[in-house]
């Protein structure tokens, strides 16, 4: 006898009907089992959309490009601003490195900035970063770079927005998940796509990341190894910094974890003194980056506290320093970021497996959330651009 997670399936409100709810209710006296990962992964969106991610950034890179190449004629002698919330202002650091590396004058500022404390627009450009096309905050912003008379340029997946004078639509379907990781990588494709629109090296992307997928099974041994740790760090530099925010906002919002990103530098400015041995930190270290060197030194700072280290890297030796390294193919710099957050993905959506959670739900399942989610009022049916 033992204890067993009965799954029940419930629909959720109108505009959720083609999600399933999977609520987990511990229950005693019944014979343990353990619910196989298969039938786990069918379950949820998230796991389904982050494996079609070669096939949704190859749709992206083949149906986008003009559209980006386009756009960068208009940014030419502009001040770039790029704005967003949450992943999709993760997107627009990313596009800060991109579009800088390619010779614009380029800024990320967060939707919430951008409406509130906003900053010159004189001779300017505003690329606007939403998936879902409906979050309040950078839909405001927008509403406020219109009524400047801002050129704006959208890029997102829903293909029935509205406001921008361009728009870049990006992967062959909308991510349904929550916890949104396709959306994201689409939207760096997008970005790319835009500072390096005849770089060759995009169009390898779907096979790197279809490479990085067949860490899956090393990915869920990590999992196994540290699923009962308490608190997470995700390090990285340059355009990784991204990344290391993006992972860890996929553990809080996927499997509820203590998860903490930052870029390297600043971690050893004084965080490090909050990182102790049994913590866990993922260091993501293309070796192409200008910045290796350093992690290199973070990742020896690490061991000697004691600290579990999981490297993300095409560098041996990285992966040397590291008790663990996840190898992926090399690349550019600034195309790693699209390659580097897939087995971040991968382990955030196995620990939420691995802990009973439903990664899709965000904790809507919860009344508390849901009451807090809407008084919050994050997103919006529609708002009058």
């Amino acid at each position: 006898m033992g204890t067993c997670f009965r799954y029940n399936k419930e629909s959720k409100s109108q505009s959720h009907k083609n999600r399933i709810a999977v609520n987990v209710q511990k229950t005693v006296n019944f014979t343990s089992f353990i619910l196989s990962t298969l039938v786990a992964e069918r379950m949820h969106s998230m796991y389904k959309m982050i494996k079609r991610q070669p096939e949704a950034v190859n749709y992206t890179i083949q149906n986008c490009a003009k559209q980006a190449s386009d756009v960068a004629r208009l940014l030419e002698g502009k001040r770039v601003y790029i704005t967003g919330c949450g992943s999709s202002f993760h997107a627009a650091l990313y596009g800060e490195y991109v579009l800088r590396a390619n010779g614009s004058d380029a800024f990320a500022v967060h939707a919430m900035d951008m409406l509130h404390y906003t900053p010159d627009l004189k001779n300017s450009i505003a690329i606007v970063v939403s998936h879902s096309w409906k979050t309040q905050t950078t839909l405001r912003a927008l509403r406020l770079l219109n009524k400047r008379k801002i050129t704006c340029i959208g890029i997102t997946a829903n293909r029935a927005a509205k406001g921008s004078k361009i728009f870049i639509r990006t992967g062959n379907e909308f991510d349904e998940s929550d916890c949104v990781t396709m959306g994201y990588t689409t939207e760096l494709v997008a970005l790319a796509l835009i500072a390096r629109s005849r770089d060759k090296e995009l169009r390898r992307v779907p096979l790197l990341i279809n490479d990085v997928l067949n860490t899956e099974r090393q990915v869920k041994e990590l999992v196994d190894t540290y699923a009962g740790k308490k608190r997470f760090f995700v390090l990285g530099a340059g355009p990784n910094t991204a990344t290391a925010y993006e992972m860890a906002l996929k553990m809080k919002e996927g499997n509820f974890t203590d998860a903490e990103g930052m870029q390297i530098e600043q971690m050893l400015h004084g965080s490090i003194s909050g990182i102790d041995a049994d913590d866990v930190v993922f260091l993501i270290a293309p070796k192409t980056s200008k910045t290796y060197q350093r992690t290199i030194d973070a990742a020896q700072a690490l061991k000697k506290i004691g600290a579990s280290t999981i490297a993300v890297t095409d560098g041996n030796d990285m992966a040397r320093i590291c008790n663990h390294a996840i190898k992926i193919l090399s690349c550019s710099e600034h195309i790693n970021p699209i390659v580097s957050i897939v087995p971040l993905q991968l382990f955030a959506y196995h620990l939420a497996v691995t802990n009973g959670i439903n990664p899709d739900l965000t904790r809507e399942d919860d009344i508390r959330y849901r009451n807090a989610y809407s008084s919050l009022r994050l997103h919006l049916k529609q708002l009058t651009l």
